[in-house]
């Protein structure tokens, strides 16, 4: 397309005036049909897309289910410790209120 009569390539009118209009004016088409063209979308046959779909579905349910187990296993195990240091913080305090008594001041 031709530019408008009034704005040149450069965006200034043709009385030498700075135009409203910072770039030459275009229109869209102009735009499109000056970008570059694009390969066409490749073509996958929908069985081997899905086929696909499900593995990777299968695969992320299975991890799902690994993270459970390991989830469960980490708070029984940190139940356990938690547990424990309340048991050998009770037995010292006892032998440390033993060794008290015992021992002459």
């Amino acid at each position: 397309m031709a530019p408008s009569s009034n704005s040149g390539s450069s965006g200034i009118s043709s009385r030498g005036s700075s135009s409203s209009q910072p770039y030459p004016l275009s229109s869209s088409l102009d735009i499109i049909l000056s970008s570059p063209t694009s390969p066409p979308p490749k073509q996958v046959s929908p069985q081997v897309d899905q086929a696909s779909v499900d593995n990777l579905q299968a695969q992320i349910n299975a991890l799902s289910e690994q993270l459970i187990e390991i989830q469960l296993y980490s708070r029984a195990e940190l139940h356990y410790y938690v547990q424990r240091s309340k048991s050998l913080k009770c037995m010292l305090l006892m032998l440390l209120s033993m060794f008290r008594r015992s021992s002459p001041m």
